[in-house]
């Protein structure tokens, strides 16, 4: 599998795009909508981000599986992997077998997604719309349409997991620029026409769109679609017996990074200000901008890292892994000096109505990021073995978080400083540590290791 630096340069613009949209938009965002929207648009977003949670770790585990057939695996595993020696050619049965799989999953999964948004999501949105003073009206088509919306992501969710098992990761990310564009484009005509919220969800709705259609007619060329046309599939019940139980887990673990890093804006929504969220809600955003900035690197050479484990290259792995940490500190040293000492003049210059929270809360909300976007890239090279070792430690982390978040809301009045410090303390005390460990320990890393790299790159 190639990939080289013009994928990382490709993944670096998608990523910038696809995470950033909101934020090339808030200036023009903050001064067209009140805090109010602002506010209510970054729970659409979270409630969006349920979603993660229907998947229940199965894109992960299809998006693995994809890379092991077309780097040549003739047989799939519940745990573990077959080692491959430069094979080429690609079992198509198999694959055959791996879509229907995915289509009949994301099928369901869509279907009950449908359900949970129209119950418990709307009557959780309803609760929310109680005190709103702007348009009602709008705010509810705005919900209806982000549900369907949510939905169709839902059911097309495996188009990426299929482009990046391909190795068509520059075409991906060309998609994915191609229809960012799209979106800032069509938000910001809607936003000017005075359509408030609503432009928010149409020009997420036709990047969506944009998106799919694309990555179906880059995946399924003419070539693949005869080849699969006379080809017998592998039995689906069969393969879904083998992807599940570590599927399941990733399920496990996923629930818990979305306790870990969702629950206090859920929780934070019943006891503070929707102006008040508006102020974390952008806040975090950028943190997340920053956390994906970050990861580029080492997410460009994911499938990579997973084509050299069953390859049995090691040294690739090492070298790859050192490189990330690099990008990751620096990344971090930037966009810290800009978000402590820049972040609210900047909104002050473009007359926002909404700033960023005060500069302490931020200072750790840093320190959690790092620590956060550190071991999750830890456990995505540890996942690369088809083994799920942090999937326990996830959940515990997340109950904690979520039952001690409760206690800070009721109990103190840390407010907006408890949503920050009560992850930071919990992932420190196992998760921050533990998994970077594992993989220092796997590929016997040290100190010259990391000095030699930064001197390589300076």
């Amino acid at each position: 599998m190639r990939i080289g630096r013009i994928d990382v340069l490709w993944n670096f613009g998608a990523t910038l795009l696809r995470v950033a949209s909101g934020i090339l938009l808030l200036p023009l965002a903050l001064r067209m909508l009140s805090a109010e929207d602002v506010g209510l648009w970054t729970v659409f977003i979270t409630v969006g981000s349920f979603t993660l949670l229907i998947d229940f770790g199965f894109n992960p585990a299809f998006s693995r599986n994809v890379i092991y057939i077309f780097s040549g695996a003739k047989d799939l595993k519940s745990k573990g992997y077959e080692l491959v020696k430069d094979s080429t050619t690609i079992d198509y049965s198999l694959l055959k077998g791996l879509l229907i799989v995915m289509r009949r999953y994301y099928l369901i999964m869509s279907l009950i997604l449908l359900f949970v948004l129209l119950t418990a999501g709307s009557f959780y949105m309803s609760s929310i719309l109680e005190n709103y003073a702007g348009n009602y009206n709008v705010a509810k088509s705005s919900w209806i349409l982000y549900i369907l919306l949510a939905v169709y992501q839902m059911y097309t969710l495996y188009y990426d997991a299929l482009m990046q098992g391909r190795g068509l990761i520059r075409r991906l990310n060309q998609i994915i620029i191609f229809s960012q564009i799209l979106e800032i484009s069509v938000t910001a005509i809607f936003l000017v026409s005075g359509f408030g919220i609503f432009s928010m969800v149409a020009g997420k709705f036709v990047s969506v769109f944009t998106n799919r259609f694309f990555c179906y007619r880059s995946f399924f060329d003419p070539e693949l679609l005869d080849i699969l046309k006379t080809q017998i599939s592998f039995p689906a019940k069969k393969l879904f017996k083998i992807i599940a139980p570590n599927a399941v887990k990733i399920g496990i673990t996923t629930l818990g990074g979305f306790l870990i890093q969702r629950s206090s804006f859920f929780i934070g929504s019943l006891y503070l200000t929707l102006a008040d969220l508006a102020s974390y809600g952008i806040t975090l955003q950028v943190l997340n901008l920053l956390s994906s900035m970050s990861n580029i690197y080492i997410s460009t050479y994911l499938p990579k890292i997973t084509f050299d484990r069953v390859n049995n290259n090691e040294e690739s792995i090492k070298k790859l892994y050192l490189n990330g940490l690099i990008a990751i500190a620096a990344f971090y040293m930037l966009g810290s000096a800009f978000l402590i000492f820049l972040g609210n003049p900047v909104l002050e210059i473009i007359r926002s109505k909404t700033l960023f929270v005060e500069r302490p809360i931020i200072i750790i909300a840093l320190l959690l990021s790092i620590v956060e976007t550190n071991f999750v890239m830890a456990g995505n090279i540890l996942h690369t073995k088809n083994e799920v070792p942090f999937f326990k430690a996830s959940i515990f982390s997340g109950i904690a978080i979520f039952s001690l978040m409760l206690l800070s809301f009721e109990f103190t009045t840390l407010g907006l400083y408890g949503m920050v410090i009560v992850p930071l303390i919990v992932d420190l005390a196992y998760q921050g540590w533990k998994w970077p460990m594992e993989v220092i320990r796997e590929f016997k890393i040290n100190a010259s290791d990391l000095k030699d790299t930064i001197k390589q790159k300076f």
